[in-house]
């Protein structure tokens, strides 16, 4: 028996499920590559990659560690050449590389690859089932104000995510950001600081660990509002999609060029 195309759609607009909701849309390939070259794995996190993503982010907390690239890098800021090229381990570094210009070529071309799926996918105009219910949670499209998950994301990283609705990007980013601020001891140091204990804030840093801190807290608030805004189109654009199918009569039509013609007399 042949199956219906409505049950078996080709290209899927987005899917929501207890753990959260993940879409395609039109993005700008070359903020994923940028996001790419201030972090492996960014670029893919940001269009919905999210297992390439964190393994890569993974990969490159471990191997700049091992090559104590931050570190180096902090020391050749402040002029510091031959202790850089002392602490600098060559034989992690090259197998940084590599990866490091794949990643920011692959994140250009799969947002491009993702681009035309989506312009696709609009063109089927598949059904997406707005929510998911079962024994251990509810989950639902909605519209939520970015400006709120910003704020929770600069106080708290990982919780405007949450607000979102992506537990599993969620529960990564919390994850990777308390390792992150842990192993630098940004608190203590911060803490140190408050109090105008300069010297003792320095001492106490880790600069291998504190480099990471910048670009990972930039990423989590850019990525947390995108992702509100894209969240909200796709409610947009699925209730427009039920309320045509549902209620608009299949002879309905309104023309334009009377509407822009109006008003000049």
């Amino acid at each position: 028996m042949k199956q219906s195309h409505c049950q078996y759609p080709r290209r899927r607009k987005g899917k929501i499920s207890l753990l959260g909701e993940n879409i395609v849309c039109i993005r700008s390939p070359w903020v994923s590559a940028w996001w790419s070259a201030t972090f492996p794995g960014f670029g893919y996190i940001l269009v919905g990659q999210y297992i390439k993503g964190f393994v890569l982010v993974a990969w490159e907390i471990f191997i700049n560690t091992k090559a104590q690239l931050n570190t180096a890098i902090i020391l050749t800021f402040i002029g510091e050449f031959e202790k850089a090229k002392e602490i600098l381990n060559p034989n992690w570094a090259m197998l940084y590389a590599g990866v490091y210009v794949f990643s920011i070529w692959d994140s250009y071309r799969t947002t491009v690859e993702l681009n035309k799926y989506t312009v696709l996918a609009d063109a089927e105009d598949v059904p997406v089932m707005p929510s998911a219910v079962s024994s251990l949670g509810i989950s639902y499209s909605d519209k939520r104000h970015p400006w709120l998950a910003l704020f929770w994301s600069v106080f708290a990283p990982g919780m405007g995510i949450l607000y979102a609705g992506n537990i599993v990007a969620a529960v990564l980013t919390l994850t990777w950001w308390v390792t992150l601020v842990h192993l630098s001891h940004f608190i203590v140091a911060l803490q140190y600081t408050c109090t105008g204990e300069f010297t003792r804030a320095r001492g106490v840093l880790d600069p291998q660990w504190l480099l990471f801190i910048p670009s990972a807290f930039a990423f989590i608030l850019y990525s947390t509002y995108v992702s509100v805004v894209e969240y909200n189109c796709f409610f947009d654009a699925e209730q427009a999609r039920y309320l045509k199918s549902k209620y608009q009569h299949a002879n309905f039509f309104i023309s334009l060029k009377k509407l822009s013609v109006r008003g000049d007399g």
